[in-house]
């Protein structure tokens, strides 16, 4: 979001970014290059959706807001509903693909179809988010527009060498055959077990190996059980919710990551700036626009483990194969989603 508001601004824009939680590291982001940001964060009762609704209209009209750019869902419901009491103009970006209609969540769902309904136009960060709104969901293929997620790639702070350190030392991470990497909630739909019983697998094999787990959810003491049935806590480090994921990024091999639904992953992209890849599904989000057999390593999203972990031996094996693909899905990466590359469509709908 900074990176599309700096590149608006040197175009002549003003940004302003506004939340509906309170504040905190993207508020800060934003204030480092002195752009208006505010947030209205209330409880999340019945009059949640209610008093954000009449606080983006008065809002918008106490600004002068022209656009109203929205994300995620609650904020894209809220936008739709008020769009008809603003004069702005009005388009909602859609971050998620199928993962509404496999989970459990009715309000979910009945949220989604309100959007779709009545958004004027729906900004879709993959193909794969257009074709489950089409298919699924039936919203008019003339409201949606299609724009890539863009990355000021000079924003990401760099790797700090003495944390990265540290995080080895701490980790015990020093001479292992490999140390893999799995970022993300730990939902079903991500899949972290099967990643357990990969290193379960490998170790079994003889393999000295690591995983780092780090993310936060509602299977998290599932998964650390699993981890204690099968003897594999040395081998598995939950680091939950960390600010400096680049740091613990750099100190990892491979990234496997196994998620049955996205819409355009950030942590696959900026594993891959770093210059390293990861394992990922076919036919889950946009990974097949830009991951390919040679710069990643492909499974079907029904995989065999055995093939997994045949894959994962494979990379302990070449280390050289690993650095080759690592740094050509670290070109890739930054073609598509630089900002200056997808900076132009966002001016064209912003007219």
């Amino acid at each position: 979001m900074l990176s599309i508001s700096l590149a608006m601004n040197k175009n002549g824009y003003k940004t302003i970014l506004l939340t509906t939680c309170e504040s905190g590291e993207l508020h800060n982001s934003f204030q480092e290059y002195d752009i208006e940001n505010y947030n209205y964060s209330i409880p999340k009762n019945t009059f949640f959706i209610i008093k954000h609704f009449f606080f983006l209209i008065r809002f918008c009209r106490r600004h002068n807001i022209d656009y109203v750019y929205s994300h995620l869902q609650a904020a894209n419901f809220i936008a739709v509903l008020a769009q008809s009491f603003i004069s702005a103009k009005v388009f909602v970006c859609r971050h998620h693909s199928d993962y509404v209609r496999l989970g459990p969540s009715k309000t979910a769902r009945f949220f989604d179809k309100v959007i779709g309904k009545l958004a004027k136009n729906i900004v879709a960060i993959s193909d794969r988010v257009k074709r489950e709104m089409q298919e699924h969901e039936g919203v008019n293929p003339n409201k949606i527009i299609r724009i890539n997620n863009a990355y000021d790639f000079s924003l990401f702070p760099p790797v700090d060498k003495k944390i990265k350190n540290q995080i080895i030392t701490n980790y015990d991470l020093m001479g292992k055959d490999i140390v893999l990497l799995n970022v993300g909630r730990m939902i079903p739909l991500k899949r972290q077990a099967l990643v357990l019983e990969l290193v379960y697998l490998l170790k079994k094999d003889g393999f000295d190996i690591k995983l780092l787990i780090i993310g936060s959810g509602q299977q998290e003491k599932e998964l650390i059980k699993i981890t204690e049935d099968c003897k594999i806590t040395n081998e598995v480090v939950f680091t939950n919710q960390v600010n400096n994921i680049r740091d613990y990024m750099d100190c990892c091999d491979l990234q496997v990551h196994l998620s049955e639904s996205e819409a355009s992953n950030n942590v696959v992209k900026e594993f891959a700036l770093l210059g390293k890849p990861s394992v990922i599904c076919k036919n889950v989000g946009d990974f097949e626009d830009y991951c390919t057999s040679e710069n990643s390593y492909l499974i079907k999203k029904d995989f065999d483990i055995v093939n997994l972990k045949s894959i994962v031996i494979q990379t302990i094996n070449n280390k050289q194969e690993l650095k080759r693909k690592g740094e050509e899905i670290r070109k890739i990466i930054k073609s598509f989603f630089s900002i200056d590359t997808v900076i132009p469509k966002c001016l064209d709908i912003f007219k």
